[in-house]
């Protein structure tokens, strides 16, 4: 009894790296053998029986890796993983004294932040200003409408019309239709080109902004088009598995531990690279379609690629 007792001591006071590595030594296994069997490096083997975590992607992938190993060795895996959150407790006050002094070596610093930033505020608020001022005073030099021109020049050349102004007995519209019987000469001809070449100016203007507003759907038709054309790709679990997915792009979609029960879909493009950690419990479905998963012998880790 005093000797279990002491051996359950031993046995948790261990660190997982060290649990792992008598496991693999009793099952007469190499660090190259068990790489080949968890599909990684030897420089991970060897970085998770140092309990070297820092080489690794993420706590997930950390916990995966213990679990994976612990089943191939055939070591208990609930003591290997209870030993490496054990570990995380014990470093947690190390990182926490890092944070809380780090922000010392930045406090000279402030005050010339806020200087840089006091001045860039103050030159946006006078760029704004002087826009402003110098839009308003460039609309007030535009000329007078084309139909006020026409109107003086209608005064100007024909008596009976300005005669017909002062006692006030026409319209607006005749006083634009007033000049077309006469001629116009000298400066009052170049007056109404002008207001003829800026008429069209308008009209260009006008059309030009249709043109824009009509071109904005079809950039929306086009961004419905490219998402459509992306695969889906769904995982469902019975049990607690680890997985790494990415897609032809090379962009990754997902690196987590999902528990039992749980439900993931991605978006990409196929063919995806899939990673996981424990395929006997996963069922894929590629677009709504069934994907077949036959793990290998000995070995719940598999590596496969879905939509080929």
């Amino acid at each position: 009894m005093i000797e279990n007792l002491h051996s359950d001591e031993s046995q948790s006071n261990k660190s997982p790296g060290h649990i792992l590595q008598q496991a693999r030594l009793q099952a007469g296994l190499t660090q190259e053998q068990v790489a080949k069997e968890l599909y990684m490096t030897v420089a991970k083997v060897k970085s998770l029986e140092a309990d070297d975590y820092n080489r690794l992607s993420s706590d997930t992938f950390a916990r995966g890796y213990i679990r994976a190993y612990a089943n191939l060795v055939k070591a208990d895996v609930v003591v290997a993983l209870a030993a490496y959150d054990k570990l995380m407790e014990d470093l947690k006050p190390l990182v926490t004294t890092q944070h809380v002094s780090a922000p010392t070596v930045e406090v000279g610093q402030r005050g010339t932040w806020h200087f840089l930033i006091v001045i860039a505020a103050f030159l946006v608020g006078l760029w704004l200003i002087s826009v402003w001022f110098f839009d308003n005073r460039t609309e007030s030099d535009y000329p007078l409408p084309a139909a006020t021109i026409t109107s003086a020049q209608s005064v100007q050349v024909n008596g009976s019309v300005a005669s017909s102004v002062t006692g006030g007995a026409f319209s607006s519209d005749s006083m634009i239709v007033a000049p077309t019987n006469v001629v116009p000469t000298g400066t009052n001809a170049s007056a109404s080109k002008s207001s003829e070449a800026k008429s069209a100016d308008a009209s260009t203007a006008v059309s030009g902004e249709v043109n824009t507003f009509s071109t904005e759907p079809q950039s929306g038709t086009n961004a419905s088009v490219k998402k459509s054309t992306l695969d889906e790709i769904t995982f469902s679990f019975r049990a607690e598995c680890w997985l790494e997915v990415s897609d032809s792009r090379g962009d990754v979609l997902a690196t987590e531990l999902e528990p039992a029960g749980g439900k993931i879909k991605l978006l990409g493009r196929a063919p995806f690279n899939v990673k996981l950690g424990n395929a006997p419990a996963v069922d894929i479905e590629l677009n709504g379609k069934k994907v077949d998963v036959v793990p290998l012998i000995g070995t719940n880790v598999l590596i496969l690629k879905v939509g080929n």
